[in-house]
């Protein structure tokens, strides 16, 4: 299967919407059963107050976690990305598993401080076009 150029997506998500399950309201990349991704690069950054509650933000491709952070270094208009000292990157660079969806996910207690959450990824796509 050929593998395509990198991929951008952007979209900003209301906290209320981050869930540990994957949805339509936390997916950056919906699934797809012909294609895997590769999470080559990603940010995250709160807007409208800092993080004061929750545990843990993740930006996955399935179950491979890309990008993982404690949430009180999450303040408002902070970038939080690869390189942040808090930051875990566990399975970046991996692949996932065909038919899953790129997300910003939450565990743990409910965020409170910020409205949303804007989240930047960069993927590789092998499949299908």
């Amino acid at each position: 299967m050929a593998v395509s150029f990198v991929h951008t997506a952007f979209k900003s998500i209301a906290v209320a919407n981050m869930t540990v399950a994957t949805t339509a309201a936390n997916t950056l990349v919906a699934a797809d059963e012909s294609k895997r991704y590769k999470i080559v690069d990603c940010y995250l950054r709160a807007v409208g107050g800092d993080a004061v509650n929750g545990t843990l933000v993740t930006i996955c491709a399935g179950a491979e976690v890309a990008l993982s952070v404690a949430v009180a270094p999450v303040d408002d208009g902070v970038i939080v990305g690869i390189k942040h000292a808090s930051a875990t990157c566990t399975h970046l660079g991996h692949w996932s598993e065909g038919g899953t969806a790129i997300a910003i996910k939450m565990t743990g207690v409910t965020m409170t401080g910020p409205t949303t959450v804007d989240c930047c990824v960069s993927y590789l796509v092998e499949g299908a076009n």
